[in-house]
């Protein structure tokens, strides 16, 4: 596999150089077992061997170079800015999550608190005993409602 890809690598580096770094004509000799060589003179003939002198496209003008490096600009600028942009939406979220976690945690020791029995959430009967009043309920009922929204936002910022 090596000996395929090591012409391979060379034609294409000499393809990419704006300018060839061989002023003259490059060789290809072939030999009897098969490998391929690359020079800018001709070998030696040898018994076996194949020469072929290879035929280099010119490279790129300038104006395609400076062309070429103004797309790939264009495109590392996009990259950038999207990447930025990428980091901004990415700690907004972390922001909204971390506020959506603390809210919940508010709210669940809020509802911890209106659970606990004060003496003025009883309410005292004429024939003895006690029962909680209505607001003892309410306020346990808001609050549970204020855990539940708190869960339904964190769920909303996770997204």
């Amino acid at each position: 596999m090596t000996k395929r890809l090591g012409p391979l690598v060379t034609i294409l580096v000499l393809l990419a150089c704006p300018t060839p770094p061989i002023a003259g004509p490059v060789y290809k000799s072939v030999d009897a077992d098969g490998n391929i060589t690359y020079s800018s003179s001709p070998p030696a003939e040898q018994r076996g061997q194949q020469v072929e002198e290879v035929k280099l496209a010119p490279g790129p003008s300038q104006q395609e170079v400076e062309a070429a490096n103004k797309r790939l600009q264009d495109i590392e600028r996009a990259e950038y800015e999207q990447n930025k942009q990428r980091q901004q939406q990415q700690a907004e979220q972390s922001k909204a999550k971390e506020s959506a976690d603390s809210e919940l945690r508010r709210a669940q020791q809020d509802l911890e608190q209106a659970k606990i029995q004060r003496d003025s959430d009883w309410q005292y009967l004429q024939q003895g005993g006690r029962v909680l009043r209505q607001s003892y309920f309410d306020r346990v009922k808001a609050a549970e409602a204020r855990v539940s929204q708190a869960r339904d936002a964190q769920r909303g910022s996770g997204r």
